[in-house]
């Protein structure tokens, strides 16, 4: 799921505020959690664009699916299951 298309009232629950410059970009003053919180709407994102497949997405984003495993988990990304 795409953070910026939730409300704002929601991502601020969860003490989320994500602020975009016109070219959709975080301002050069971001905070580190609204870093990580883009960062992981990016991985969302691949992983949606590829249908849940890591493996595509790694090869999406230009990174071994190793790196993205452990990115994953380090962030706690809650992945989608497939559906069979």
């Amino acid at each position: 799921m795409r953070l910026d298309v939730l409300p704002d009232h929601l991502l601020q629950s969860s003490g989320i505020h994500l602020r975009r410059a016109e070219g959709g970009a975080l301002p050069a003053d971001a905070s580190l959690f609204e870093i990580v919180a883009d960062f992981e709407g990016i991985i969302l994102e691949r992983l949606e664009q590829h249908n849940g497949s890591q493996t595509e997405a790694a090869a999406g984003l230009h990174v071994p699916l190793s790196t993205l495993n452990q990115k994953i988990k380090r962030l706690d990304i809650k992945i989608p299951k497939k559906s069979e």
